[in-house]
C-alpha cells in the first residue's frame, strides 16, 4: 500500500476514524479495507464517521463496482454498520458512485464534503 493510514476515536455514540494517504491500485483499497475492519472491530459501535478527507484513493467506476461486489462476497459485516463518509470535493462523482453501488447492496452508508453534514445525518440514523 501507498502510505495509507488510519487513527481512530471512540466518541461514545460512534468511532471517528480518520485516514490519509494514497490508495493507488484497487489492492490498496482492498488492503486498506482490511485495515478499517480490524480497527472497527476493537471497538462496540455500528455508527462509523469516516473521514477520508486527507485520502486520494485513484478507481474508476468499474474498480468501485468490482470492490463493491467483492465486500459484499467477502465481508457481510458490513451491512451492520452505519458509516458516514467525509470525503475530499475532488474525488465526489467517484465516491457518489460508491455511495449508490453500495447502498444497492445493502449497506447503510452516505458520502459528504463536510464534518458538521455527516456527523449530523449519523446521529439521526
Amino acid at each position: 500500500m501507498n502510505s495509507f493510514s488510519i487513527t481512530s476515536t471512540d466518541k461514545q455514540s460512534y468511532l471517528f476514524v480518520q485516514g490519509t494517504g494514497i490508495r493507488a491500485t484497487v489492492a490498496d483499497i482492498l488492503d486498506s479495507a482490511k485495515v478499517l475492519m480490524a480497527e472497527i472491530a476493537k471497538h462496540s459501535h455500528r455508527k462509523i464517521l469516516l473521514d477520508y478527507s486527507q485520502v486520494r484513493t485513484q478507481a474508476n467506476h468499474s474498480d468501485v463496482f468490482n470492490i463493491s461486489r467483492i465486500h459484499e462476497e467477502e465481508r457481510p459485516e458490513l451491512a451492520h454498520y452505519i458509516f458516514a463518509v467525509i470525503v475530499n470535493l475532488q474525488e465526489l462523482e467517484t465516491e457518489i458512485f460508491w455511495e449508490e453501488t453500495n447502498r444497492k447492496r445493502g449497506l447503510n452508508v452516505s458520502v459528504f464534503t463536510s464534518k458538521q453534514e455527516a456527523l449530523a445525518w449519523l446521529e439521526g440514523q
